[in-house]
C-alpha cells in the first residue's frame, strides 16, 4: 500500500533511514525535527511495516512549483522488487501536472543517472565545480551571519536570473541548519556586497567547499576566493560550485512536460541523494 506518511510514522522512518543511509543521530535529528515537516513524504507499507520511503521538498523555478526528491530508500531485506521505483511513480501520479510542474533529484552515483533516466528523468542539469587556490593573505571583511530572511533576500537576484532554484524562508532555515551540521559557515559579506555558504571538506580540512555564493555586482572577476580566505584564514584551496560553464559535470535530473530548462542549468544546493 502507498500512502502519505503521518507524524506517528517518524520512529519507523528513523529506523529505516538508519538501515539505509550512513547517517548519524545528529543528522537524523536535524531532518526529522526540522526538515521532515517541510516535505511530503510517501511510504510503501506491507504487513511487516514501512519498507520504502521518499520525501519531496518544495522548490520553485521561474514561477513554476516543483519538488526535490530526497532520501529515497528501501529496507535492505526488501530490495530487488523495484519498491522505490513503484513508490516514485505513485508520488509522480499524485503530484506531477496537478500540484507540481517538475520534479528533480540527484542520483547517488554515476551509474544511477542512467537508472533514473529510464524512469523518465531525462533532463540533465549540469554544474561547474572548480578547485581554486586561495589568496595568501586574508582580506579585511565584515561578516554578518545569514538568517533565513537575509539568505532568502540574498538569493533573489540569482533566482530572478534563473541561476538558482527558489526556496521558501522555511527551506532557507533548514539549509542553514544543514550548514551548521556540516561545521560550515554562512555569512553576508561587507553589508550586502555578497554572501557565502561554505564548509570544510570532511576529507581535507584545508580545503573549503563553497556550496553557494552570490555577488551584488558584476566586477568581471569573482571576489569569492578572497571572502572564503577571510572566513577560513588557514585554508589554502576551495572547491567552488557555479551554474554550468565550460567545466561541467552532470549534477541533477529532472522530469517535466514543460520546456523549463532548455539551455538552463540552475543550482539546487545542499542536496542529498
Amino acid at each position: 500500500m502507498f500512502r502519505l506518511s503521518k507524524g506517528d510514522d517518524v520512529p519507523e522512518l528513523r529506523t529505516l533511514w538508519r538501515k539505509c543511509f550512513d547517517a548519524d543521530r545528529t543528522f537524523l535529528d536535524l531532518f526529522f525535527e526540522k526538515g521532515y515537516g517541510l516535505t511530503r513524504t510517501y511510504v510503501m507499507e506491507t504487513e511487516t511495516g514501512i519498507v520504502s520511503a521518499l520525501s519531496i521538498f518544495p522548490v520553485k523555478y521561474a514561477g513554476h512549483s516543483g519538488g526535490y526528491v530526497y532520501g529515497v530508500c528501501t529496507h535492505p531485506e526488501h530490495r530487488g522488487h523495484r519498491h522505490a521505483v513503484s513508490l516514485l511513480r505513485h508520488a509522480e501520479e499524485q503530484l506531477l501536472d496537478k500540484d507540481l510542474d517538475f520534479m528533480i533529484l540527484r542520483p547517488a552515483s554515476h551509474s544511477l543517472f542512467e537508472y533514473y533516466r529510464q524512469q523518465g528523468y531525462d533532463t540533465t542539469l549540469y554544474r561547474s565545480v572548480k578547485r581554486v587556490t586561495l589568496p595568501l593573505i586574508p582580506p579585511e571583511i565584515v561578516l554578518e551571519p545569514l538568517s533565513d530572511q537575509t539568505l532568502y533576500t540574498a538569493r533573489a537576484r540569482q533566482c530572478r536570473d534563473g541561476l538558482l532554484f527558489e526556496s521558501s524562508r522555511n527551506m532557507c532555515r533548514y539549509q542553514l541548519s544543514y550548514t551548521e551540521y556540516c561545521n560550515g559557515k554562512a555569512f553576508a559579506i561587507n553589508y550586502g556586497e555578497g554572501y557565502v555558504i561554505c564548509y570544510p571538506d570532511p576529507e581535507n580540512n584545508g580545503t573549503i567547499i563553497c556550496e553557494e555564493h552570490g555577488e551584488a555586482t558584476d566586477s568581471g572577476s569573482s571576489l569569492t576566493p578572497y571572502w572564503i580566505k577571510g572566513i577560513y584564514p588557514n585554508s589554502c584551496t576551495a572547491i567552488i560550485t557555479t551554474p554550468a560553464g565550460n567545466e561541467k559535470e552532470a549534477h541533477m535530473l529532472c522530469k517535466t512536460r514543460l520546456d523549463l530548462f532548455s539551455g538552463k542549468h540552475p543550482l539546487f544546493t545542499f542536496t542529498m541523494e
